[in-house]
């Protein structure tokens, strides 16, 4: 993340489109430094149209959770954008897998929401630059950010 932003002109321009092979590389580092390796690896899918990223999770049977799936825009500003959507999702993923089982086990239901679960990794994430939002406005955010 401490990458120089490109200008305003080249986040507009000439986006940057991730590979699966580098949206698992982002993966793998945040899942190790942030969530201490604590997320099984999810289906990641670049095919997202109308959003940045989503998590869903996967239930293969009424009570047994299996693995999220992150599904991710196909092109970004820049890849401290593509950083910031993927730890987003990541702590969806989270609540899904981590939080989850426990969540069952206790008479509830897992949660893929923007509460206090959402946000237990927020300060880890901002130690690398990294903002946890529920909003983004992407120009505003990029021209503010000088500590990437």
């Amino acid at each position: 993340m401490r990458t120089p932003l490109p200008s305003v002109i080249d986040q507009k321009t000439k986006p940057y489109r991730p590979t699966l092979t580098e949206l698992w590389h982002i993966f793998d580092l945040v899942n190790e430094y942030i969530f201490d390796n604590q997320l099984p690896k999810p289906i990641i899918e670049m095919k997202a149209i109308r959003y940045y990223g989503k998590c869903t999770g996967l239930v293969e049977t009424k009570h047994v959770l299996h693995h999220a799936r992150l599904t991710l825009y196909p092109k970004y500003f820049c890849i401290q954008w593509a950083i910031m959507i993927m730890a987003h999702e990541m702590a969806h993923q989270y609540q899904w897998d981590v939080d989850g089982p426990d969540r069952i086990r206790s008479g509830k239901r897992p949660l893929l929401s923007h509460g206090p679960t959402f946000f237990k990794f927020q300060k880890k994430l901002a130690q690398f630059g990294i903002p946890l939002r529920v909003k983004y406005c992407p120009v505003t955010w990029l021209q503010t950010q000088n500590n990437f």
